[in-house]
């Protein structure tokens, strides 16, 4: 008997989706019974739902309501997805891409931060060179904001 995680329940069920060629649909009640097949801890309804809902909402299968009955279709995303390794991959890959980003989102604060720093020193140094030449030049203090 085997352990499913979440991202494995959303493989196997695109699997059965995408492998039902006679007739070319499968009902939810099928797809619920074929999901518990050797699983230690059976999917409930209320998870097929959910496992349904994300699988039709990322378009990688269709449905029709037939009779009362809903009917799942396979779609050519969704083959396209078992091919490339199903949601496992597609999850670590995105998780992979989450990371460059945030990698390049931290690279990019500490340029920010060391152009306004140097910007900051760059404007005082400026200004501490107009009160010497101000000082040596016998001014007032009051010209320099004139």
């Amino acid at each position: 008997m085997e352990t499913l995680s979440a991202i494995g329940k959303l493989d196997k069920a695109l699997s059965i989706i995408n492998h039902c060629d006679k007739p070319p649909f499968i009902t939810d009640g099928e797809i619920l019974k074929r999901l518990n097949e050797g699983l230690a801890n059976p999917i409930t309804a209320k998870q097929l739902i959910e496992i349904l809902y994300k699988i039709k909402d990322d378009k990688m299968c269709l449905d029709e309501v037939s009779q009362g009955t809903t009917c799942y279709f396979s779609s050519f995303e969704g083959q396209l997805l078992e091919e490339a390794g199903g949601y496992t991959t597609k999850f670590k890959n995105e998780a992979s891409q989450t990371g460059t980003a945030n990698s390049r989102n931290r690279y990019l604060y500490w340029i920010s931060v060391s152009i306004g720093l140097s910007t900051s020193i760059a404007a005082l140094y400026y200004f501490l060179e107009v009160l010497r030449v101000q000082y040596h030049l016998g001014l007032p203090h009051h010209v320099l904001f004139q």
